[in-house]
């Protein structure tokens, strides 16, 4: 119990902090929804605009069900708080258990007695308690929220489903974090599989539903809360208890600070002479892993083009709203869809770059490159710069491959009148987005090492906003904070120069005023 009490006083405010936005979203937005879809025409409405496979790969099918007050809050947010609650998971999972074991805290509690069963059983009860924690809060709020169509099964469905996919999350990062050999990789693999799903999940549901049921994700979509409330859809989340077993069974039979997969650390000592070399040699897994990661999304998403035409053509309710004008271009508004997401996710590589700078602090590698004669050769103002430039190459690098992937997936499909050139115009102009979140880490980062973990808040909710903007309608304040409300829609729209030179001048100031506040801040 005194270790169990130990790991929740070290993540008692990231705990509290994720508590108050995971069950906050959820039990906020429930009356949001009442009041945003108060009649049945309205109801029918938004239901109608779901339907089309734009937005079937971004939230789901439509239930076979009424659609409800309650089938649309369960249909509109489930998926979307799966993601967030996996990355609670996997976040929580990884700094109580590999990182841990990275900084040492694991090996100075084994040499105090505390044996290996007991290290892992207690981690595997912070996330018990946690996700327990979670579900109760939610379905509560939930109950206590009251909305008419909000039944007793569908608050204990929705809150039940969110609780035990975050479990599932946490318990496969404690799973890939006793094979690999760093939090890093931990981190990135978890984070990995947790994108990919989603994204499988939104490409199967547009082409063939019967083969989404591999994502977890799908799981969540199938229990259709406050509709059919189909309990049996819970029970495949059980196979956490295997990554519970199998990781129990690994972390045991391995010895602290060793590894199942290893990253090459032995190999011949090469002269460096610069940090760019430094740099891009330790980011080069890292950045190749994003990069054909995102190809093969572009590729995924491309693929589905070719069934848009015939299924809008059979959904009468699609189709009368193509030839009432409210959408112009079915095609065009998947595209711009999938490049706003897309370019949220691009964003991960480019700070996770700029964050790398954190590691070097805290291992006090900063202080001693800046000591003696190397501060010329390595000031931290050059490295901060280094650091920046790298994140912005991959950033675009990243978005480059992930539409020519679409491209080359889709360019057979008749009737899209997309090219290459208005893929790369449509980079250009979101890449300043990218370039703005940058810059406002970079500023972060130069105030404070703790304060740069914002950052990460804040693509969290550039990627709710561009989510959610597609499905409710999001007052204009919220939009207003994001980088994409000074940009136009490329390619529906036409380049819109003068917002894009706007955003890039923030996005160097940003920088700038950063990179002088981190020069003279004290390291640490």
């Amino acid at each position: 119990m005194t270790y169990l009490r130990l790991l929740f006083k070290q993540i008692r405010i990231k705990l509290i902090v994720w508590l108050v936005i995971l069950c906050g979203m959820s039990i906020l937005f429930a009356p949001v929804f009442d009041d945003l879809y108060s009649s049945e025409e309205e109801l029918q409405s938004i239901e109608a605009t779901l339907d089309n496979p734009a937005m079937v790969a971004l939230v789901g099918p439509i239930p076979d069900a009424e659609y409800t007050t309650g089938v649309s809050f369960s249909h509109q947010m489930l998926v979307f708080m799966a993601l967030v609650h996996g990355i609670f998971g996997i976040l929580i999972a990884n700094q109580i258990s590999k990182k841990s074991e990275d900084d040492g805290l694991t090996e100075y509690l084994m040499s105090g007695g505390l044996k290996k069963s007991a290290l892992y059983f207690n981690q595997v009860m912070v996330g018990i308690i946690i996700n327990l924690l979670i579900g109760l809060i939610i379905y509560g709020g939930l109950s206590i929220v009251n909305v008419d169509s909000f039944t007793n099964e569908g608050n204990l469905l929705y809150s039940a489903g969110l609780a035990l996919f975050g479990m599932l999350f946490y318990m496969f990062t404690m799973f890939v974090g006793a094979i690999v050999s760093s939090s890093e990789f931990t981190f990135g693999i978890s984070l990995g599989v947790l994108i990919l799903m989603y994204l499988y999940r939104a490409i199967t549901d547009v082409v063939n539903m019967s083969y989404s049921v591999v994502s977890p994700y799908n799981w969540l979509t199938r229990m259709y809360p406050y509709g059919e409330d189909n309990f049996f859809w819970l029970l495949p989340f059980l196979v956490l208890i295997v990554f519970a077993a199998a990781g129990w069974v690994l972390f045991l039979k391995r010895d602290i600070n060793d590894a199942y997969i290893k990253s090459k650390t032995h190999k011949k000592t090469r002269p460096i002479g610069t940090y760019l070399g430094l740099a891009v040699l330790n980011l080069r897994t890292m950045i190749v892993s994003w990069l054909i990661g995102l190809f093969v999304i572009g590729l995924t998403y491309g693929s589905v083009f070719g069934d848009l035409e015939m299924m809008i053509s059979d959904n009468e309710m699609l189709s009368a709203a193509v030839e009432a004008g409210s959408i112009d271009d079915p095609i065009l508004f998947f595209i711009n869809m999938i490049l706003v997401i897309t370019t949220v996710i691009t964003i991960i590589p480019s700070i996770m770059i700029v964050g790398r700078i954190l590691k070097e602090e805290n291992s006090s590698r900063l202080e001693v490159v800046n000591a003696g004669s190397l501060k010329k050769k390595f000031s931290r103002g050059r490295i901060l710069v280094i650091h920046w430039i790298i994140s912005l190459i991959v950033g675009f690098l990243a978005m480059v491959l992930t539409t020519l992937g679409i491209y080359l997936a889709s360019m057979d499909v008749d009737n899209i009148d997309v090219g290459l050139g208005d893929y790369f115009l449509a980079n250009v102009n979101n890449f300043s987005v990218i370039a703005c979140v940058v810059g406002l880490g970079v500023l972060l980062l130069g105030i404070s090492n703790r304060l740069f973990k914002l950052i990460w808040a804040y693509v969290g909710y550039l990627f709710f906003v561009a989510y959610m903007g597609n499905l409710v309608e999001l007052a204009d304040i919220f939009h207003m904070i994001t980088p994409f409300h000074y940009l136009n829609n490329v390619p529906i729209e036409e380049m819109d120069w003068i917002g894009f030179l706007g955003l890039s001048v923030v996005s160097i100031i940003l920088f700038i005023i950063g990179r002088e506040l981190f020069k003279r801040r004290d390291l640490g």
